[in-house]
């Protein structure tokens, strides 16, 4: 994990896909949490959505179930922004709809 943060690497993590093909016994052996607390960047994925039945929302609500707090989980979404394939305009709208949108949240 300390070379994934030394070479500032976002890794994208499927907690539906590790559960069905057995990467973890299960949602509390997921090494998520460990990985954020490490400073790992991690954003979520629904990996092949049509084989795992998985989407992006579902796997909200498993790191949701991991302990994960709201702020954890835009932070998820942040670093999934900004390692998009995307022009850095594009990236900066998106960044800034997200701040607007937790900007409205109830706190």
């Amino acid at each position: 994990m300390s070379l994934l943060v030394e070479r500032d690497i976002t890794v994208e993590v499927c907690l539906t896909a590790n559960l069905l093909l057995g990467a973890v016994a299960g949602l509390a052996d997921h090494p998520l949490p460990r990985m954020l607390d490490a400073g790992v960047k991690v954003a979520l994925g629904s990996d092949n959505p049509v084989q795992f039945g998985s989407t992006i929302e579902e796997e909200y609500h498993l790191a949701a179930e991991l302990g994960l707090s709201m702020e954890q989980l835009t932070d998820l979404t942040r670093n999934a922004v900004r390692a998009g394939f995307t022009t850095p305009e594009r990236k900066a709208d998106l960044l800034a709809d997200l701040d607007r949108a937790g900007a409205s949240l109830p706190a």
